[in-house]
């Protein structure tokens, strides 16, 4: 089966970061290729690696790891006669050249790119600029909505994925109710939307940008909390150990990707 379709029913380890924290970029190494990874770390030896990429319309940001790597892909990206061997070229003698491997139906499965390096970690490191510049191409050709949601590293001794890198998903649910309701903090509203959209965001990017948002934002919460203070009589002046909880995790979430 193409890889980013077969169900995978098997343990993984976190590899990186050392503390993983959901909505961070992350390496999993299956659990039974634990030794070789660290095998193939060990030798530090330069050789010529394969890393996919698995294509979708958006990274899925919650489940387990069997879950979120068995999950489906979608898109609108078709192959005719795969596997299909292109290049992207940028002049000169700087040309990447790519696999581009569909399933039964024609249907983009994964991209496969080849990269030089001793290390199995910075092989996926080093694959992420020319999949993404490929994926660019195609967007300005053909206003689809295509994004990596996962790297796979191929072992150079059998051709099977030893790891993944890619985005961790948020394990943990919430189970409510019975409940009457819930009180609307509204001065906190529009930084609670902006935190949200954090959350769902895919993009370490832009969770940095929403976490300089509600920083520009405490600004406006500290005048209202001043004005507050003076309407209730309390003569305590605003501290560090303000509760700035939204910024705090916000930021959190942007540096930890």
């Amino acid at each position: 089966m193409a890889a980013g379709e077969n169900v995978i029913r098997e343990d993984h380890v976190v590899a990186f970061p050392p503390v993983p924290t959901a909505g961070i970029l992350g390496v999993l190494v299956r659990e039974s290729r634990i030794e070789e990874f660290r095998r193939l770390e060990r030798e530090n030896r330069v050789r010529i690696w394969r890393v996919r990429g698995v294509v979708s319309d958006h990274i899925p940001l919650c489940g387990d790891a069997q879950s979120v790597l068995a999950r489906a892909s979608e898109h609108k990206l078709f192959i005719n006669n795969p596997p299909l061997s292109i290049y992207l070229h940028a002049g000169g003698v700087n040309a990447v050249y790519y696999d581009l491997v569909a399933n039964g139906e024609g249907k983009l499965s994964y991209i496969e790119v080849r990269v030089e390096t001793a290390i199995p970690g910075k092989a996926l490191v080093l694959a992420w600029r020319p999949l993404n510049a490929l994926l660019d191409s195609f967007v300005r050709n053909a206003e689809l909505p295509l994004v990596l949601t996962r790297l796979e590293l191929i072992s150079p001794e059998d051709g099977e994925v030893i790891a993944y890198e890619l985005v961790l998903p948020y394990r943990n649910g919430v189970r409510i109710g019975p409940l009457g309701g819930i009180d609307q903090l509204l001065p906190f509203a529009p930084y609670d939307a902006i935190y949200r959209e954090a959350v769902v965001s895919g993009s370490p990017f832009y969770r940095l940008l929403c976490a300089f948002r509600i920083y520009d934002g405490t600004t406006e919460i500290r005048r209202w909390l001043r004005e507050q203070c003076e309407q209730h009589r309390i003569a305590e002046r605003l501290g560090a150990a303000t509760n700035w909880w939204p910024f705090i995790r916000c930021l959190w979430l942007a540096v930890g990707s």
